[in-house]
């Protein structure tokens, strides 16, 4: 059975005799790569290049595309912020309703963004065929939540809902298209971050409301492209895991939690992703801090499902070599002690 066989099984709730470690590690392959950073992830050429050479050289699994902000700045690009200045990302431009109606039209096959991620799938592909192609897209309501500026997006949530459910239903069918692309593209999985809608920031009512829907909607056309889902739960979302892990996702990559308990109540239906801190641990964490907190996760999840080992965010590009070369050691050690 090949490394992609195994990931997909582990998302799809079957244990292989193997936990994935998988770093959300883009940045930190891209600095790895000892070219300037932003030279890097501008070019799909030489940040493919990058993910496939970091990947192999601290064996670690799975390979990041660049996250998708397309649909935002194809819809918005060249409208007024709310600085007064034209935007190149499509970020704080749907501030009124008649700023909605200036939108462009979204054409997913002329789409710059897209077609620098799929030359980089391509990359990916033929050079490891065998790893399984990652790539961040954000929901409808995250999506929209940049759109309009984030402070803004929060106070219309109260002052005018139907507001922001309409912008969020004008973003919902070009993300859903964009991810058919990158599916026929040979993407494998879509990470899809929200922590605009955490518990931090939100309260539960406001999600169940008017998040909810769309998140579902989403998570459902994601799923019939044949595609795999992990929701990242980034902030706080103790008061809402049960809406959470109830929207079909395959995987729910944790953060801030009670860790035991997540796995203990969800864990059994839905693969669990995580959880060591990224910044106080793998950034500034010993080694053997680093081991004892990923073998102590990798033990706990597997006592109630599937499981893959990760940071609990993004990968900050400055960890230690040392600190990544434990996290993986941690996993091969626990399988050895749980057994094939």
């Amino acid at each position: 059975m090949g490394k992609k066989e195994q990931i997909l099984l582990t998302l799809d709730g079957k244990y292989t005799g193997y936990i994935p470690v998988i770093p959300v590690a883009n940045t930190f392959a891209a600095r790895w790569s000892g070219k300037p950073m932003g030279e890097v992830m501008s070019n799909s050429e030489l940040y493919a290049q990058a993910v496939i050479d970091c990947r192999k050289h601290f064996d670690y699994d799975g390979l990041w595309v660049n996250g998708f902000g397309g649909v935002a700045a194809a819809l918005g690009q060249g409208l007024t912020d709310k600085f007064g200045q034209e935007s190149l990302t499509g970020e704080g431009v749907i501030l009124t309703r008649e700023s909605l109606e200036q939108l462009h039209e979204f054409r997913a096959d002329q789409d710059l963004n897209l077609d620098g991620m799929i030359n980089a799938i391509r990359m990916m592909k033929e050079q490891e065929p065998d790893q399984p192609i990652f790539t961040v897209v954000s929901s409808p309501a995250s999506t929209a939540a940049v759109m309009m500026d984030v402070g803004n997006f929060y106070i219309s949530m109260i002052k005018d809902p139907e507001f922001v459910k309409e912008v969020i239903r004008r973003i919902t069918e070009p993300l859903v298209e964009s991810v058919k692309m990158l599916a026929r593209a040979g993407v494998d999985v879509i990470w899809n971050p929200m922590p605009t809608l955490s518990g931090t920031c939100i309260s539960r009512k406001l999600y169940e409301q008017i998040c909810r829907e769309s998140n579902m909607y989403f998570n459902e056309q994601v799923r019939k492209c044949g595609l795999r889902l992990v929701a990242h739960a980034c902030g706080k979302w103790d008061d809402r895991f049960d809406l959470l892990f109830g929207e079909g996702n395959d995987g729910v990559h944790v953060s801030e939690c009670n860790f035991q308990e997540v796995c203990q109540m969800y864990g059994k239906d839905t693969c669990i992703m995580g959880d060591i801190p990224s910044v106080p641990i793998m950034l500034f964490g010993t080694p053997e801090e680093v081991y004892q907190t990923a073998f102590g996760n990798c033990m706990e999840a597997l006592s109630y499902g599937t499981f893959i080992l990760s940071p609990d965010c993004g990968m900050p590009p400055d960890v230690p070599y040392e600190n990544i070369e434990e996290m993986c050691r941690a996993a091969r050690d626990a399988v050895e002690k749980i057994g094939k």
